[in-house]
């Protein structure tokens, strides 16, 4: 039997099957994924490849079942009739138990259980079934690199005299085959102890599943099981999600916990991510997606530790871009595992040796070991390739490829989002403090499906053809946009350059989120190739000047009988269904109103003062009939006069009538010099009612 797509899945109250027999099958007597909330009681499964198989799944109840692998009258079948079979097992716990269906059924409950099993019978499992009477499982051949997570208990399981040759549990399968790990199993009466009786965890044989349990307390299950048996142990589940990037794997996390007598105990955990069997790991493509994830996944009793992270080599302090903790839910039935504040994520402290002010690795591309990788690169609907020669006629550049053709994308649907990415090492960027982000990259572009490679020019009056470099944490920064003053004309190369000040990444964007920074490299329209090599991004500290540079003509000296600068000057905006000169006409009951925004696009708003003037403050009056919910998230940018940020603020209240932002200093010092206000959204309309600029 299959249960199977669409799932079955009552949310709120159990199903039960009763009395289910299921024989005689060449692979799964049972096949589950995606379910939640059912309940086999009674009946039995016999003579199957496997009695029953499991994938993201959760709260699956198994009560009073006999589990047969093959028996003598079917053995028999199998020689008179000259059938290949094959059994392998009787029972597999999931490794994984967030599938989206599993997910979806359940994302309005608390409570996520994983697997239970209570009186199971157990017979004729013998040296004829591979894998064991129980074990875990390792198809349907998808995933491998996964990182055990249910909480999944077992009681009263039996086994008679013809399965006394296999292991009762083997998890060498899943291990050596899937690279499963963090395998952690509460048997609440000790069915699974060598020697019985004495309720324990079942772990995978692993030095950091046993590492603070107390020495001599944990038993190898006999057999080839790759499983101890750990004594009156209480583990629970503990994930850090982490860049996922395959560089990434140089990275291990250090487990630390203080003993009483002041001793310390430790341990490493290596990174893992999990890959798609039907994306082999030569897939280039699915290895470098930016939406994978890392983790380290351990389980741990009582106790407080510290986790820190390292390179595997050097031993040398580093952190992984970003760290997510996660404590999945504790056991059910036990008690003694670490609590909810026992665990501190140590981050490195900023230190400029470590760093070495470079913010980006594998920027040449001459130092990827691996091309099937990609160091520390990712995208997002992209192809990559690394092509020969880079920018100086030597070395390798990477050559990136939209992986939707023109057939299937339009040049003007923007709905898909293209770009390469990075995250940064976040501990290498001071929030108190000032200091220069700088970004520099040579770019070259190339027609795609084009039998030679000729280099192009893009074209800046198009938003999809001349790519922006961005950094982005919730609100996306704008650093630089590619343009004609890049262009060199002698080889074909655009030398991109452009800065942004560090801080203002932590002033748009809440504490809760600031420690996870993306440099985006946005990707031309489907149309064009795209070439990069020598990609930098560095930062540099600096002291903050005691006033902001000044353009070649001034304003007069400021007073406080202020003007609205912004009066019936020139103004533009990224697309217009409503007049962008409507938010400087000092009529509120008229807006702008640009056109929809699709997946990853920005919409802009933009006044010139036509001088550099000295900024008390900024007033923003929403749209009053309507959406006033558009301008949430609202980037403000004041812009020297080249263009360049010299101060930023966004919109952080819900739907406000209008939003003042100031810039003086004990009200009575104006600080800020600029010549023009853009204002921007992402992934929505832009509308403004009136824009005043006060100086």
């Amino acid at each position: 039997m299959a249960y199977y797509n669409p799932p079955w899945g009552p949310a709120y109250s159990e199903s039960i099957l009763e009395e289910t027999k299921s024989y005689r099958n060449y692979f799964n007597g049972h096949l589950i994924h995606g379910n939640v909330n059912i309940a086999w009681v009674g009946g039995f499964a016999a003579d199957n490849g496997r009695n029953f198989q499991f994938f993201q799944n959760d709260n699956l109840r198994f009560d009073d079942m006999d589990l047969r692998g093959y028996t003598p009258e079917y053995q028999n079948v199998i020689r008179e009739t000259n059938s290949q079979r094959f059994c392998q097992s009787g029972f597999t716990f999931q490794m994984d138990k967030s599938g989206f269906y599993s997910w979806k059924l359940l994302e309005e409950r608390e409570e996520k259980v994983g697997i239970t099993a209570n009186n199971l019978r157990f017979s004729h499992f013998g040296s004829d079934c591979s894998e064991g009477a129980m074990g875990m499982t390792r198809d349907l051949v998808i995933y491998t690199h996964l990182q055990h997570d249910s909480r999944d208990e077992i009681s009263n399981i039996t086994f008679d005299e013809t399965t006394v040759t296999m292991p009762t549990i083997n998890m060498c399968p899943v291990m050596d085959i899937s690279s499963g790990t963090t395998i952690a199993i509460y048997d609440r009466d000790g069915s699974l102890h060598p020697a019985g009786g004495e309720p324990g965890f079942v772990v995978s044989r692993e030095e950091k599943m046993i590492a603070f349990l107390p020495e001599d307390s944990c038993l190898e299950i006999p057999g080839d099981s790759c499983a101890y048996y750990c004594v009156n142990a209480c583990l629970r589940h503990i994930k850090v999600t982490v860049n996922g990037a395959f560089s990434t794997r140089n990275i291990e996390m250090v487990v630390v916990r203080e003993e009483n007598d002041d001793a310390w105990k430790n341990t490493t955990v290596s990174w893992s991510r999990y890959l798609l069997h039907h994306h082999p790991p030569t897939n280039l493509y699915a290895n470098t997606m930016v939406t994978r994830e890392g983790t380290f996944g351990i389980a741990l009793p009582e106790g407080n530790y510290t986790f820190s992270f390292r390179h595997v080599n050097t031993k040398v302090e580093a952190w992984p871009g970003y760290a997510s903790l996660t404590y999945e839910l504790p056991p059910r039935h036990c008690s003694g595992y670490v609590a909810d504040d026992g665990i501190t994520l140590q981050k490195p402290d900023y230190d400029v040796v470590r760093c070495g002010g470079e913010l980006l690795e594998n920027g040449s591309f001459d130092d990827i070991d691996n091309s099937l990788h990609m160091g520390r690169w990712q995208q997002e609907n992209l192809d990559l390739e690394l092509v020969q020669p880079g920018y100086d006629g030597t070395g390798y550049a990477l050559r990136t490829t939209t992986q939707l053709d023109s057939s299937s994308s339009s040049n003007n649907n923007n709905n898909n989002a293209y770009y390469l990415s990075q995250y940064l090492d976040t501990s290498c960027l001071q929030e108190e403090g000032y200091g220069l982000i700088e970004f520099r990259a040579h770019i070259r572009f190339e027609r795609a499906g084009a039998s030679n490679s000729q280099p192009m020019k893009c074209n800046p009056y198009d938003v999809y053809t001349c790519p922006s470099i961005r950094l982005v944490m919730t609100a996306p920064l704008l650093i630089v946009t590619v343009s004609d003053e890049h262009y060199n004309t002698d080889n074909g190369w655009y030398t991109v350059t452009g800065s942004l000040p560090a801080n203002f990444l932590f002033e748009v964007n809440p504490y809760s989120v600031r420690d996870k920074v993306m440099l985006k490299i946005e990707h031309p329209s489907d149309k064009y190739h795209m070439i990069l090599d020598d990609v930098s991004l560095s930062y540099t500290e600096y002291e903050m000047p005691s006033q902001a540079p000044s353009g070649p003509t001034i304003s007069p000296m400021p007073t406080f009988i202020q003007t609205n600068l912004a009066f019936h000057k020139p103004t533009e905006q990224s697309s217009t269904l409503w007049p962008s000169e409507n938010a400087v006409d000092g009529n509120i009951f008229s807006s702008t109103h640009t056109w929809n925004a699709g997946k990853n696009q920005i919409n802009w708003w933009k006044v010139n003062l036509e001088m550099v003037a000295a900024i008390h403050r900024i007033r923003i009056v929403n749209r009053y009939d309507c959406c006033q919910e558009r301008l949430n998230g609202a980037v403000v940018e004041i812009l020297d006069f080249r263009g360049e940020p010299v101060a930023i603020q966004s919109v952080r209240e819900d739907s406000p009538e209008s939003v003042e932002f100031r810039f003086d200093q004990n009200n009575n010092a104006i600080n800020i010099e600029a010549s023009s206000i853009r204002i921007s959204v992402y992934e929505q309309v832009l509308s403004l009612a009136e824009v005043e600029v006060y100086g």
